[in-house]
């Protein structure tokens, strides 16, 4: 059923202030579109919400067994995480298992998301280090892949490094496109990202559907995509943080749902249980309409409750509040 955009209304008192444009895609474990808001071709990145399906090489080249990673670690690779000491903490103990160091990072730093622990950080005049980089979990996965595969680690972030070579391919197989002819950009954290079809981004998320994984992929496969998923449920606040919505999501849920936010109003998300994956993408790129969109369509097709979605919405904007405190809007959708 296609549709056109979501409205995400913002609301200064009764009037509308602001209106941000959704476009949207849920996919059944067939590949079957049941759902668009928008245009389902239009080209996006995904941003960080790729980094589940990009977790994948990790577990698929034996590198997370090898090393006798966790499932905090594996979580952590999927992560946009807020830089909590839960997060760097494990970064740190992993990155010595592998045998490297932060100096081995070609992701940049910066402070912490998570302000209680970027301020506490700002007082005892400790610096920002890569590790603290809300990617520092993913780079962690190719650093520790590169390292298992006994290549050379340097330049793991370039396009034409293997690791990436790697990513291209695996992406490229659940998405059923040649990410080699994709066009592409240079992501916050410093690797290659690409812009595919809306469509073709819900169908990489619906590779983690049992029915889908199994009727088209390895054995392997299955059983990698089975083991992030699984990893993520038992170890959400390592995926986002404390206080972060994608962790709340999966633990309010108790792993009925799963979101996974990305930069410029990216998000994707899957309902196991109904067998169905979505990719939502804000035209103007804005993360609050996005944070409210994944929400309403996660309550609508059953990955959420309405008492749960309640429940994760103050980790939103959807109320919108002054400098006093006071109430002065809200966000709504339609």
């Amino acid at each position: 059923m296609k549709q056109g955009p979501l409205l995400v209304d913002v609301y200064r008192g009764d009037h509308v202030e602001s209106t941000h444009q959704v476009e949207a895609v849920v996919m059944d474990v067939q590949g079957k579109v049941v759902e668009s808001y928008g245009d389902p071709s239009r080209l996006v990145f995904p941003r960080s919400s790729i980094k589940m399906p990009q977790a994948l090489v990790l577990l698929e080249s034996g590198a997370a067994e090898k090393f006798a990673l966790s499932q905090k670690c594996i979580s952590l690779a999927c992560a946009s995480h807020n830089g909590e000491k839960i997060h760097t903490e494990e970064v740190q103990s992993w990155l010595q298992k592998i045998g490297l160091s932060v100096s081995n990072f070609e992701c940049g730093s910066h402070f912490p998301y998570d302000e209680d622990t970027k301020f506490e950080m700002i007082r005892n005049r400790v610096a920002a280090t890569a590790i603290h980089n809300n990617c520092s979990g993913k780079h962690s996965g190719l650093l520790t892949t590169s390292v298992h595969l006994k290549e050379n680690p340097k330049g793991y972030a370039k396009y034409d490094h293997p690791a990436q070579v790697r990513l291209r391919q695996t992406l490229g197989e659940l998405a059923a496109i040649n990410y080699d002819q994709a066009p592409w950009g240079v992501d916050g954290c410093g690797i290659p990202t690409y812009a595919i079809p809306l469509e073709k981004f819900a169908l990489t998320w619906a590779a983690f559907l049992d029915e889908s994984s199994a009727s088209k992929f390895s054995a392997i496969r299955k059983e990698s995509l089975r083991k992030i998923l699984q990893a993520v449920q038992a170890e959400p606040e390592m995926i986002s943080g404390t206080k972060g919505l994608c962790s709340r999501v999966v633990q309010v849920s108790q792993g009925r749902a799963f979101a996974k936010t990305g930069a410029e109003g990216v998000y994707a998300g899957l309902v196991p249980g109904q067998g169905l994956a979505m990719a939502l993408k804000v035209v103007d790129g804005g993360t609050r309409a996005a944070e409210l969109a994944a929400v309403h369509l996660l309550q609508k097709h059953k990955g959420l409750t309405p008492e749960e979605a309640q429940s994760v919405k103050p980790l939103t904007t959807a109320t919108i509040k002054n400098w006093a405190g006071e109430v002065v809007g809200h966000m709504g959708i339609r």
